[in-house]
């Protein structure tokens, strides 16, 4: 294996685990409804966990724009790599391309299907487990989020000439 692919391996897992890590915390906050936030707080107000995850479940619209921009770099980075690998160690042909979107696909399903199948069961629970997780990473992409989402200056002159 040559050093250039065992750099696209590293940044192959490290995609595949931004995107279990984003799948988990977007499961938590699309599972809980507001109500149900609201109603755990109420039981135990002191709380932190319960406090913070009802806060991130009543910005909801907020954390899911941050949540979308890190599981589309980890998707568009793990393909990425992973078309980098086949590449580089089997030369150019078709089949290592679609393979490797087929692989990809499925990789993108299963890591998907799991963490929300899991956090249907028990929403409550699931978030309050992850929550901690669920705030770094609405910290983490909260900025690109926001540039992404503001009007730009032409967008702005638009409105304006309406």
């Amino acid at each position: 294996m040559m050093t250039g692919s065992i750099v696209a391996l590293g940044f192959l897992i490290a995609a595949l685990t931004l995107l279990v890590v984003e799948t988990i915390a977007e499961a938590g906050v699309i599972s809980l409804s507001r109500s149900r936030a609201r109603l755990l707080l109420s039981h135990d107000s002191d709380n932190q966990k319960a406090q913070r995850l009802n806060w991130i479940v009543q910005n909801r619209e907020r954390t899911q724009g941050s949540f979308a921009v890190g599981r589309t770099l980890a998707v568009a980075t793990g393909l990425s790599a992973g078309f980098y690998i086949m590449v580089a160690e089997t030369g150019f042909h078709w089949e290592s391309v679609v393979g490797t979107g087929g692989v990809g696909f499925l990789l993108i399903g299963v890591t998907q299907a799991i963490p929300r199948r899991l956090a249907a069961i028990s929403p409550e629970g699931f978030g309050l487990v992850f929550v901690q997780m669920m705030d770094a990473l609405d910290s983490l992409f909260i900025l690109p989020s926001r540039v992404m989402e503001s009007p730009s200056p032409l967008q702005t002159t638009a409105l304006m000439l309406t």
